[in-house]
């Protein structure tokens, strides 16, 4: 829950402006993680497209990891066209987030910012969340390192939701997996 309000001018001010958003918790259905699975480069869970809600405005997503490579897919959800997408990867050791809600010719990525490019392959656990509202995005990697960015074109439609997926892969893609899209990127 996000509160928010100007101090009065007076007691009893006036009414608080506020935005209440309610989530499901995402990849929790009953997926049999166990404990030390790592993705070699080949290997990768399948989640049901439910897994992250579907239709909404808002998704928030949050996990722990330790990575060895600096460059690989960490969460991709896409529709059958790939129109409508979200993915977080790591490209030489820094978080990347990105996520088109219909139709975006060129997709912009939302990283942190305040680290002062610090790399995130060092083997050591870290917590990273994603949130995306509407065409806004953020990222906060160990709950201090803070990135922010709208990831709105002026040749996007003027959608902000994420409509039905496929699936919900962590870790990378099956082999025979086809990326469709070929986006500008925009940082």
């Amino acid at each position: 829950m996000e509160i928010k309000w100007s101090q009065p001018m007076f007691p009893n001010g006036p009414a608080p402006l506020y935005k209440l958003q309610k989530t499901n918790i995402a990849l929790s259905f009953p997926a049999s993680v166990v404990r030390g699975i790592r993705f070699t480069g080949g290997s990768y869970y399948a989640f049901s497209p439910s897994t992250i809600p579907q239709n909404v405005a808002f998704t928030g997503i949050r996990f722990r990891f330790r990575l060895e490579r600096g460059t690989g897919i960490m969460l991709f959800s896409a529709s059958n066209s790939q129109e409508e997408f979200i993915v977080i990867q790591f490209v030489s050791g820094r978080p990347r987030f990105m996520f088109d809600s219909q139709g975006c010719p060129s997709i912009g990525s939302v990283t942190t910012t305040n680290d002062e490019g610090l790399v995130y392959n060092d083997r050591k656990w870290h917590t990273f969340e994603a949130r995306r509202i509407g065409g806004f995005g953020s990222v906060t990697v160990d709950e201090k390192w803070k990135g922010e960015n709208s990831i709105r074109d002026v040749g996007c439609s003027n959608t902000s939701i994420i409509g039905p997926t496929t699936a919900v892969y962590v870790g990378g893609f099956p082999a025979d997996f086809v990326v469709q899209r070929r986006d500008r990127n925009r940082r």
